[in-house]
């Protein structure tokens, strides 16, 4: 909190755009009030490129399947029973890219397509490649920057 309440005179930053509560933290007022009324930047990237990143980010210890499956316990009242038990079989058999690919196309994204409904984006970049990706938003940071908006 106070990391980003530090931000709060910044003309602008980036952030994934997030409800009011993720999990059982509570985003910020002032940061919700921003992420609804500032600027919005929509990032894509292919199925696989996302696999890649959450395997980069998830999959990082001896410990990480464990962790996993106690995660899908925690959205098994979203996706029902069979669905949950299918996320555990594909962990103890190692499908770890069906496990995510299965999460975020029947789980996360029906959630962000919901959210993004009806937004209005001031820039759409494919982040594949994450140094272009960059350099689109810095230019569009620093055009916002000069134009003083």
């Amino acid at each position: 909190y106070h990391v980003l309440s530090a931000l709060l005179d910044e003309p602008y930053i980036f952030i994934e755009g997030e409800a009011q509560r993720v999990g059982d933290v509570y985003v910020p007022k002032f940061l919700c009030d921003r992420i609804q009324n500032d600027h919005k930047a929509l990032v894509n990237a292919t199925m696989e490129t996302r696999i890649a990143a959450l395997r980069s980010d998830y999959l990082t210890t001896d410990d990480s399947v464990r962790q996993l499956h106690e995660a899908t316990e925690t959205v098994r009242k979203y996706v029902g029973n069979a669905n949950a038990d299918h996320l555990h079989r594909l962990l103890d058999a190692q499908e770890f890219d069906e496990f995510t690919e299965w999460l975020l196309v029947n789980h996360y994204d029906t959630g962000y397509r919901f959210q993004k409904k009806g937004h209005e984006y001031d820039i759409t970049v494919e982040s594949n490649d994450l140094d272009s990706c960059c350099a689109e938003l810095t230019q569009f940071y620093r055009y916002l920057y000069q134009a003083g908006n």
